[in-house]
């Protein structure tokens, strides 16, 4: 194996090493040491490739973030916006719930700048879903597309939050439905 192919190969494993134990434990609670250990590297091993713990929570975050992208691009085969929005919908909540609480509190309620990068991310993303379906006919239109894009958001990242903070809930999948429904039929042109 080439040397830049064991350098990704060691990356990727000190990624998912901290995935784990952010996930298991959550980010406060994990040590550098720790995420190396699991990984039978050296401690000094990480710092070739993160200099911090938080760098390595923001690598996480992008490698979720291009997740989600890629899962946003295959929910545009459905006819409808709402088909696509709601497909695009429970993706996110699967993605999230397999990450877990923990991770997605570490990931995603860590840091301010992360957070509004993601956010404007989604929006990006959804916007011409909205735009779309204005254009057929599906979505009302005395509500301004960015308007319709950050309630969409300001919904998902609320339930979210909620999902993270409650001991036992029922599955993210079921609150977001539950929440989106509402959502959806109040968009819906009459």
């Amino acid at each position: 194996m080439n040397r830049q192919k064991q350098k990704e190969k060691i990356k990727a494993l000190l990624q998912q090493k901290a995935i784990d134990l952010f996930r298991t434990q959550g980010y406060e609670k994990t040590t550098v040491l720790q995420i190396t250990e699991s990984a039978g590297v050296a401690k000094g091993t990480f710092f070739n490739y993160f200099r911090t713990k938080e760098d390595i929570l923001s690598s996480i975050n992008r490698q979720h973030m291009r997740t989600i992208e890629g899962e946003f691009r295959k929910c545009m085969n459905h006819r409808s916006s709402f088909e696509q929005l709601h497909t695009f919908l429970t993706k996110l909540a699967e993605i999230n719930e397999q990450l877990g609480k923990e991770l997605i509190k570490s990931v995603c309620f860590f840091s301010k700048q992360e957070e509004q990068a993601t956010i404007q991310l989604l929006v990006d993303m959804i916007v011409p879903l909205f735009e779309k379906g204005k254009a057929a006919g599906e979505l009302r239109n005395d509500v301004p597309t960015i308007k319709l894009a950050l309630t969409f958001i300001q919904l998902y990242v609320g339930v979210l939050h909620y999902w993270c903070s409650q001991p036992s809930s029922p599955p993210l999948i079921q609150l977001m439905n539950d929440a989106f429904l509402i959502f959806f039929t109040g968009i819906k042109k009459n």
